[in-house]
């Protein structure tokens, strides 16, 4: 047995150092992808200037279009932030409610009904949004936009914070 010992130290370090080794190399390689990505540099547009340049750009809405745009998404931010910040509220509402009740069938059809009112409200003031911003098209930017509108609004948002990171 004492012969077996000096092997599987043996065997032990040359894996711990072979380990040591891939992790070296991992770090060096997502050292090197992160500075060729420039990660610091390539930060998202938030959601208004995305659909502008989109408007502005691909459904080449004129000077005036886009100063009602601009009226319009301003509107809006202020109209739906207070939804916002209550649906993220809610979550918070929502389990606390849910661990008071022990997570009961009734009280989780309560917890769903009144989520489902908060994103109703919230749901009909975006549409409703997009509705006005349509209406700012002409004919042919209103095909345009009833065609890929959809795809421009999956864009990630950037400026989104929870009510806890107020400055």
């Amino acid at each position: 047995m004492i012969t077996t010992r000096p092997k599987t130290n043996k065997a032990l370090v040359f894996i711990i150092v072979l380990l040591l080794l891939a992790n070296i190399a991992g770090i060096i390689f997502n050292f090197t992808l992160m500075k060729k990505r420039n990660f610091h540099k390539e930060m998202p547009m938030d959601r208004k200037a995305y659909v502008g340049k989109y408007l502005k750009d691909e459904l080449k809405f004129t000077d005036a279009q886009l100063k009602q745009y601009d009226s319009l998404a301003d509107l809006n931010k202020i109209e739906t932030k207070p939804l916002f910040d209550s649906l993220f509220v809610e979550k918070e509402k929502r389990m606390k409610f849910l661990a008071s009740n022990n997570y009961s069938d009734s009280a989780l059809q309560q917890a769903v009904i009144r989520s489902s009112e908060r994103q109703k409200a919230l749901d009909l003031s975006m549409l409703s949004y997009y509705k006005k911003v349509r209406e700012i098209c002409n004919e042919s930017q209103k095909q345009k936009f009833d065609s890929n509108f959809f795809d421009i609004m999956r864009h990630k948002r950037a400026d989104i914070k929870s009510p806890k990171s107020k400055k």
